[in-house]
C-alpha cells in the first residue's frame, strides 16, 4: 500500500470518527408514546405509537372537539380521551365510549386492562383468582389490578395509585380512591364513591348515584339518582345532580381575573369554573367575598342558567346581586362561550385583593 493509501484511508477513519458523515436518508428519530393508561384530561395531550398528538378542542354538544394533530378527528367529540393497549379511545358525555380506526370512530367498550405484567415486588392476598400486582401493587379478590403501590380489592376493581375497592372501580388517578360499585375517577387526588359516578376533575369528590364532576377540579358532587324512565335507572352520570366548588383568585391591580378552582394554580381556566352541558338547566347561588388591605365586602348572588344546543346557546337568567359591607373592586358572573363554563369576574382596584366564592349547582340535564 502507497504512503498516498494510506494517508487517505487515515482521513476517512477521522471522519468518521469525527461524525461528519451523514446518517442514511431512512434514520429518523424514534416517537416516545405516551405510557399507557394515559388520559386527557388529567394529561394536556396524549402521543400515540404513530406519533400523533391528541387532545381536547373547543365544547360541543357531546363535550368537546377529539383534536389530533390540532385539527377535528373525523368529527369526535368527548370529555375523555384514553390510551390502552396501543388504541386510542374516547368516552362522551352521555357516557359512551368509541374506538380511533385509523380513519374514523366505532363504537366500543371501556378501556380494558393491560395484558398481565411479568412477576414482580406486588402481592397477592388470593393467588389464582386472575389478580394482576406491579411495582409493589396489593390486591385481594377477583380480576383486580394494582400498580404503583396501589391497593385493588374486590371483583374487577383497578388501581394505578391510590385504592379501589368494591365492584369494577376504578382508581386511574394518582392518589386517588374509588370505592363502589361501577365506580371511576380519573383525576388526580380525588375521592369517588357510590354506584355509577364518575371523576376527572383534579382533587374533586364524587359520591351517590349517577353523579359527575364534569372535569371540574376541586368540586364536590352529589346525586341521588339521575333521571330516567323505568326504574330511575338513568341516562347518564351527572343528568339529576349538586355540585359545590370554592374558587378563588388574587388582583393585583386594575385588572379582571377568573375565579378558578384549581388547587394548584388560581390562573388556570380550563375546567376550573362550572362546566355545562347540552339541554342543561343550572341554578347557580354563591357568595363571594373581597378584601384588601383596608376594605371587606360580598356578593350573595343567584343565576338561572340555560344551554340549549352548543356552548354559544348558553343564557344568563335573572342575575341577582345583593351586596354586603363594603367590597373592593367589582363582581360580576358571564360564560365563556369556547368552554361552555360559567365565568366569576373579578376586577380590581389599585393594590392587592383576595376574592374567595362558594358556590353550589342545582343541575338538570334532558334528554331528549
Amino acid at each position: 500500500m502507497s504512503d498516498i493509501e494510506t494517508l487517505d484511508r487515515r482521513a476517512f477513519l477521522g471522519v468518521v470518527a469525527a461524525g461528519l458523515i451523514a446518517a442514511p436518508l431512512g434514520a429518523q428519530a424514534q416517537t416516545t408514546a405516551s405510557p399507557d393508561e394515559t388520559s386527557v384530561p388529567p394529561a394536556a395531550s396524549i402521543t400515540d405509537a404513530g406519533g400523533d398528538t391528541w387532545a381536547l378542542g373547543a365544547a360541543t354538544a357531546y363535550g368537546y372537539e377529539i383534536l389530533r394533530n390540532g385539527i377535528s378527528a373525523a368529527g369526535g367529540q368527548g370529555t375523555l380521551i384514553n390510551w390502552t393497549n396501543a388504541q386510542i379511545k374516547v368516552q362522551n358525555n352521555t357516557g359512551a365510549w368509541y374506538l380511533w380506526d385509523g380513519g374514523g370512530w366505532a363504537t366500543t367498550t371501556a378501556p380494558g386492562p393491560p395484558p398481565p405484567p411479568p412477576p414482580s415486588n406486588g402481592w397477592d392476598l388470593t393467588p389464582g383468582q386472575g389478580n394482576v400486582v406491579q411495582s409493589g401493587g396489593i390486591t385481594a379478590g377477583q380480576n383486580c389490578i394494582a400498580r404503583n403501590g396501589a391497593t385493588a380489592i374486590g371483583l374487577g376493581c383497578e388501581a394505578a395509585g391510590g385504592l379501589a375497592e368494591g365492584r369494577y372501580a376504578q382508581a386511574k388517578g394518582n392518589d386517588s380512591v374509588a370505592m363502589g360499585v361501577g365506580v371511576a375517577h380519573y383525576g388526580d387526588n380525588g375521592v369517588v364513591r357510590g354506584w355509577n359516578n364518575v371523576g376527572t376533575g383534579n382533587q374533586s369528590e364524587v359520591y351517590g348515584v349517577h353523579a359527575n364532576d364534569r372535569g371540574m377540579a376541586g368540586a364536590n358532587t352529589f346525586a341521588s339518582g339521575s333521571n330516567g324512565y323505568e326504574g330511575n335507572e338513568g341516562q347518564a352520570a351527572g343528568d339529576a345532580q349538586t355540585r359545590r366548588a370554592v374558587l378563588r383568585c388574587i388582583t393585583t391591580g386594575v385588572e379582571t381575573q377568573r375565579m378558578s378552582s384549581n388547587a394548584n394554580d388560581y390562573r388556570v381556566a380550563f375546567n376550573t369554573s362550572l362546566t355545562t352541558v347540552d339541554q342543561c338547566a343550572f341554578f347557580v347561588k354563591g357568595v363571594t367575598v373581597a378584601r384588601n388591605a383596608g376594605q371587606a365586602g360580598a356578593w350573595e348572588w343567584s343565576v338561572l342558567l340555560l344551554r340549549a344546543v352548543g356552548a354559544a346557546s348558553i343564557q344568563l337568567i335573572d342575575p341577582c346581586f345583593v351586596v354586603r359591607g363594603n367590597p373592593p373592586g367589582t363582581f360580576a358572573l358571564g360564560f365563556d362561550s369556547d368552554w361552555g363554563v360559567l365565568t366569576l369576574n373579578c376586577t380590581g382596584t389599585f393594590g392587592v385583593i383576595d376574592w374567595v366564592a362558594s358556590v353550589l349547582s342545582v343541575e338538570c340535564v334532558f334528554d331528549a
